[in-house]
């Protein structure tokens, strides 16, 4: 079972799946093409059969929409993290402020002859 499981991973990971982005405001689509071309750039260098150095550049579309996952993924657990960071300390201030309330609270005790 889990050989079948590491198998269809590997499938996954190499096939490859045409999407349209339906219904996509043009001004949006602008946007992923101007991030992919600073984010997701491909250059490649080759010399033809002269020796002449050429260089071919590609948009790499899927690993542009894969850093913007990511960074969103990441985002969220950044927030998360925050979040809890937060919490604990309020959690810390409370338990800072308690010994000096119980300070005030406390009567002074009176002894004989003592201060």
């Amino acid at each position: 079972m889990e050989e079948k499981k590491n198998t269809k991973e590997r499938v996954k990971e190499i096939s490859v799946r045409t999407f349209t982005i339906g219904g996509c405001p043009e001004t949006v689509y602008d946007r992923f093409i101007k991030f992919c071309e600073q984010n997701a750039k491909n250059v490649r260098y080759f010399k033809d059969e002269k020796g002449k150095l050429h260089t071919k550049e590609e948009i790499i579309y899927h690993i542009g929409l894969r850093i913007l996952l990511d960074s969103f993924e990441s985002d969220a657990k950044t927030m998360m993290l925050y979040e809890k960071i937060k919490n604990l300390e309020k959690r810390l201030a409370l338990l800072e402020e308690k010994p000096k309330e119980e300070n005030k609270n406390r009567k002074k005790i009176k002894t004989f002859g003592g201060n």
